[in-house]
Formats: C-alpha cells, sequence, structure tokens
C-alpha cells in the first residue's frame, strides 16, 4: 500500500498530470485567481493530517485545511495573483 493518502501534480489549469496515494484527488479552479481548491476522502486524522507541496511558482501557500480539503493558493514574485513559470504544483498528504 502505498504511504500516500494522495499525492498529485497539476498544471496551472488544476488538470492533473499524475495521480498516486491510496485515493484520487480532485483539483478545481475557482475563478481566475490563482488558486485551487483540493478534495479527498477524509482523512483519518482529521484536519491535522500532514501536506508536502511543490509549486514551480515563486510562493505556494495551503489555507482553510479540513478534513476533506484545503486550498492552495500559487503567487509571483510580487504577491500578485498569475503565474511566472509553468504553474506546476505537486502535491502529497501522507497516509
Amino acid at each position: 500500500p502505498s504511504p500516500y493518502w494522495v499525492a498529485a501534480s497539476f498544471d496551472a489549469d488544476g488538470n492533473a498530470t499524475s495521480q498516486k496515494g491510496l485515493h484520487t484527488m480532485v483539483v478545481s479552479r475557482p475563478g481566475a485567481d490563482s488558486m485551487f481548491d483540493v478534495s479527498f476522502p477524509s482523512h483519518p486524522d482529521g484536519a491535522k493530517y500532514v501536506v508536502l507541496h511543490s509549486s514551480t511558482e515563486f510562493h505556494s501557500l495551503i489555507r482553510n485545511q479540513t478534513s476533506t480539503s484545503f486550498r492552495l493558493y500559487t503567487r509571483k514574485s510580487t504577491n500578485g495573483q498569475g503565474v511566472e513559470g509553468e504553474g506546476d504544483v505537486s502535491l502529497v498528504v501522507l497516509a
């Protein structure tokens, strides 16, 4: 079995480019902002699971973490919305 609850990479439009892990991660991009809603089946640790992320963008951060989702933002070097790199993001939630 995988050590990952969910693990995926996705592009600037929110399209998954790979999926790994025990469950499927769903990514959506609400609106024009460079933010992504990430969802998955309820985690056994509730909202206190470990998230690892990387991005080709200058800044990335996670907010609004619940047992089934969180919101990820990517920002330019000036902290504005949008992308400067390719917009790719990789996420891992440990099982």
